[in-house]
C-alpha cells in the first residue's frame, strides 16, 4: 500500500500541449532510422525526426517503402506513392537523388506542410506533405530553435551508416 506523501501533484503537471498552426514550415532532419512496419504485411520504413525552424518542436514522420503495384488510392499504386514521397524528400531537402545512406540525410533543411492531428484524445502535429524547393524558398530563412539545444548527435543505433543490404529499397 502506498502511503499518503502529502504532495499536490496536480501543481506539477505540464501545461497542455499546443500544436503549431497548420501550415508550411522549414524543417531540418535530426534523425533517420531504417526500421520495419509492425503490421502485416511487414514493409521497410524510414522513421524521420524533423526539427521545426524557430521552435524547439520535433515532428516525426514515417516513410513506408511499399514497392507493390497494388492500388493505394486515387488510382495510384503503392510503388508510385513511395517513389513520389522519396522524390519529394530528395528534391525538397537537397539530398542526392537515390542516396540510401541515411546518415547523409541528417542536417538537411527542407520544407513540410504540417497539419494538426487528434488521436486517442491527444493533439499533435504531423507532416501532411513535403514541399517542393520552389515553395520552400518562399519560407522565412532557417532560424535556430528558441530554446538552445545541445548539439544533436544521433545515437549510433538510430542512424544507418550503410546502404540497404538489397536493392528493393
Amino acid at each position: 500500500m502506498i502511503e499518503d506523501w502529502g504532495g499536490d501533484f496536480e501543481e506539477t503537471r505540464q501545461p497542455a500541449f499546443k500544436p503549431l498552426d497548420p501550415g508550411a514550415y522549414r524543417v531540418r532532419i535530426l534523425s533517420a532510422e531504417m526500421t520495419k512496419t509492425k503490421k502485416e504485411p511487414i514493409r521497410k520504413m524510414i522513421k524521420l525526426a524533423l526539427e521545426v525552424s524557430g521552435t524547439s518542436r520535433t515532428v516525426y514522420t514515417n516513410v513506408v517503402l511499399d514497392w507493390s503495384d497494388t492500388e493505394a488510392y486515387s488510382g495510384r499504386t503503392h510503388r508510385q506513392m513511395t517513389n513520389r514521397k522519396l522524390t519529394d524528400i530528395y528534391l525538397g531537402f537537397g539530398i542526392t537523388m537515390g542516396e540510401k545512406d541515411l546518415a547523409k540525410w541528417i542536417g538537411h533543411v527542407g520544407g513540410a506542410y504540417l497539419k494538426v492531428r487528434e488521436y486517442d484524445g491527444k493533439v499533435s502535429n504531423e507532416v501532411n506533405y513535403f514541399l517542393a524547393p520552389e515553395a520552400t524558398s518562399r519560407l522565412p530563412a532557417w532560424k535556430e530553435p528558441e530554446v538552445k539545444r545541445e548539439a544533436f548527435v544521433p545515437p549510433a543505433d538510430r542512424v544507418s551508416t550503410a546502404t540497404a543490404p538489397d536493392d528493393d529499397w
